[in-house]
């Protein structure tokens, strides 16, 4: 019997150890979720979320926020409808057919003006996952370049494509810097390359050289995009930064849709985006909107 109570005993003890292990746990857990909130609260209040992220955030719960921005004239609507459309055409062939899917768009405002939210397909398995944000261009009256980072809400984005046309601008550097500030992921963008091979083939014609390929336009144009980004003009004042070539994207919405083969070095570059947008969204969307696909 005694021996029965001191088993009894012991086994109270290490119920009672285990129960208040539990309920310290429980209070440090509860207590770093206080804190977390808190410092959301308070970041929220001094770097608060836009309008129109506001009022996505209840249009479409859930979902990753892929956001386009950069100057004004650098094609963001384009590059955005291409990869709609690649999104809607893969999965058609998916499925076995042979359409391509309608790209919804919810606007928000004119996308010159206004940040326009772009929605996938309702039949794509992106449309629970993600939506695309166009913003305005930077430098106008309306989007000033001092304050465009936080006036388009970047802290927020899930992850940024910086699109960039032949020459990189100072708000570009000011775009990069606050993305890597913020812990925002950043792609960047070089769109219009049809018309960048074109031009360096009128340039060495006008010099009476021989013209380049194609192919060494191309690489030329990653390497002019390394060089600027990395050795801004003095006189500017923005920060030099350093862009990793394979967070390089050379895009063209001609060559897209003329080209079938993703394997051609003028197209390549733009599938490896839409490859690295999908891993950036598979990677941050919430568990229920995974189940909402499956």
């Amino acid at each position: 019997q005694a021996e029965a109570n001191r088993q009894q005993n012991e086994a109270d003890l290490q119920r009672r150890h285990e129960q208040q292990l539990f309920a310290a746990q429980d209070e440090g857990a509860r207590k770093a979720l206080a804190e977390e909130e808190e410092r959301k609260r308070k970041f929220e209040q001094d770097y608060p979320r836009t309008e129109y992220q506001k009022q996505a955030m209840e249009d479409h719960p859930n979902r990753a926020q892929v956001m386009l921005c950069g100057n004004a004239g650098t094609s963001k609507s384009t590059l955005i409808n291409l990869l709609m459309m690649v999104v809607s055409h893969l999965y058609a062939l998916a499925r076995g057919g042979s359409t391509v899917a309608r790209v919804a768009v919810s606007a928000l405002g004119e996308c010159t003006e206004r940040p326009t939210v772009y929605t996938f397909a309702e039949d794509s398995p992106l449309f629970h996952l993600a939506i695309m944000i166009a913003t305005p261009g930077a430098g106008t009256l309306l989007v000033p370049e001092d304050t465009y980072p936080r006036m388009i809400g970047i802290r927020y984005a899930t992850i940024v494509l910086l699109v960039v046309a032949e020459r990189l601008r100072a708000i570009d550097h000011k775009i990069y810097k606050e993305c890597l500030d913020r812990r925002v992921p950043v792609l960047v963008v070089r769109s219009k390359m049809d018309n960048a091979v074109e031009n360096a083939i009128d340039d060495a014609e006008d010099e009476g050289q021989e013209p380049p390929t194609a192919e060494q336009t191309y690489e030329a144009a990653r390497a002019n995009v390394i060089s600027k980004a990395a050795n801004p003009p003095a006189e500017s004042g923005v920060p030099s930064i350093q862009i990793p070539p394979e967070r390089i994207y050379l895009t063209s919405r001609k060559y897209v849709k003329e080209i079938h083969d993703v394997a051609d070095f003028r197209v390549r570059d733009f599938y490896r985006l839409f490859q690295d947008i999908s891993a950036a969204v598979a990677n941050d969307v919430s568990r229920d909107a995974r189940r909402m696909v499956a």
